[in-house]
């Protein structure tokens, strides 16, 4: 039997294992993406779609032009735009920013597991499995939001836990922060805190813990919750106040999306679970507020929420492909050529969703929610939209968690004690 004295020093060695293995997982993961976006990709390579976009932002912010647009959140332009200050405004640097912070997902993924199941074994074995997991070092130097919104993914999923468990007002500050700082990442999370507040009474309902945590201190932590988010995204809310008269929290891109997603439901395109860019109506509408940016993005939602209306019997068809195109192991579900990626996509995917699928049923839901939650909030906001796996991207990390819950419990053979119970006093 230990004394105390002695378990008190192995948990300070237990400890700084811990913080040593995040410390090597880090600099693996740093060095794997590194060596990739280097040796095989090109640091240096042109910029591709949408991070010309965000590349533009990063040079606006740190050239003090801070108005620039509304059309994408500028939180990631802001954090390589501090780089920018100091090394002067090239692509290369910006990919490696990205490498950097697509490298903090794998410590933390350890951290989340590890507050979440009872064997330090698994928590290293996820963090593992994340930093060799293919789609992650492929986005790790992509000059896009997808790396940095997985990092914040799993800020929100740790803190989120956190709350579950002891509703306390330090899990309530972070938990409100890294919701507004993934707002203003990526704007389609701006409804997520309607899903915290019913997870929270239902996960108290659950636990009967009405009574006993009262469900006033609930309703007055998640007013700070919400009031947290708000001021991260005051910023930019008054940015767009300035630029566009309006008062607007999130990008004005929604409209276009909403658009090319629903604007003509009769094309293949769409009704494969696509989206269509060259159409005549489209092309129309958009010419007619071209010079009022908010205009436009009222208008083309407009026209796509008409289109709906008028077409509706049409909608269950794409529905249903967007829903299956985001859950696909394909990066491209749209090529009809199957690639080597395509089949190493798949032998990872199929068993990592089918232990995902595992965890969800062989685990109570009141312990996995905020997984799920976020999970289950990034699968929905596709549908009005199109999917895609990297849609998915952000959120792979929590599949990959509940994965190794799986694992743990097929392993046991039962669901009692594969997540911890214990309270956690630093809360």
């Amino acid at each position: 039997m230990i004394s105390l004295i002695k378990a008190k020093s192995l948990a300070r060695v237990l400890k700084r294992s811990s913080l040593l293995f995040c410390f090597i997982i880090f600099l693996s993961a740093l060095f794997i993406r590194g060596a990739f976006q280097i040796a095989i990709l090109g640091i240096d390579r042109p910029l591709e779609g949408d991070e010309g976009i965000y590349y533009k932002r990063a040079v606006e912010i740190s050239s003090a032009d801070f108005l620039g647009d509304s059309q994408r959140p500028p939180l990631l332009g802001a954090l390589v735009s501090i780089v920018y200050i100091f090394t002067g405004e090239n692509v290369a640097v910006g990919r490696l920013v990205n490498i950097v912070i697509s490298s903090l997902a794998s410590p933390l993924l350890y951290v989340l597991v590890l507050s979440l199941v009872q064997r330090d074994m698994f928590a290293k074995l996820a963090s593992i499995i994340w930093t060799i997991y293919p789609p992650s070092v492929w986005y790790s130097g992509a000059f896009l939001t997808e790396s940095l919104s997985s990092v914040l993914v799993l800020i929100l999923a740790i803190s989120l836990i956190r709350m579950a468990r002891h509703c306390s007002w330090k899990s309530t500050v972070f938990t409100g922060l890294s919701l507004g700082l993934l707002v203003l990442n990526r704007s389609i999370y701006i409804f997520i805190p309607v899903g915290v507040l019913i997870c929270l009474i239902g996960s108290n309902f659950l636990e009967n813990k009405f009574e006993r945590l009262r469900m006033w201190n609930v309703w007055i932590k998640y007013t700070c919750l919400i009031l947290l988010t708000w001021l991260v995204l005051t910023p930019w809310i008054v940015h767009n106040l300035i630029l566009l008269g309006h008062f607007v929290p999130h990008s004005t891109q929604g409209g276009q999306v909403l658009m090319y997603s629903n604007g003509n439901l009769n094309h293949p395109d769409i009704q494969a679970g696509k989206y269509v860019k060259e159409d005549e109506i489209i092309e129309r509408v958009t010419k007619l507020a071209q010079s009022d940016v908010y205009k436009a993005d009222s208008l083309k939602r407009s026209h796509a929420i008409d289109s709906i209306k008028s077409n509706w019997f049409l909608l269950p068809k794409p529905l249903v492909n967007r829903f299956k195109n985001f859950w696909t192991a394909r990066p491209d579900p749209y090529d009809n050529n199957w690639t080597v990626s395509d089949w190493i996509m798949t032998l990872i995917w199929v068993p990592t969703f089918t232990l995902f699928l595992v965890a969800l049923f062989k685990n109570p839901l009141k312990n996995t929610w905020p997984l799920l939650l976020i999970v289950g909030y990034a699968s929905i906001t596709v549908l009005p939209f199109w999917g895609i796996p990297r849609f998915r991207f952000p959120v792979d990390s929590l599949v990959i968690v509940m994965a190794t819950i799986g694992i743990i419990a097929l392993c046991s053979g039962t669901n009692s004690g594969v997540l911890q119970r214990e309270k956690d006093k630093n809360g």
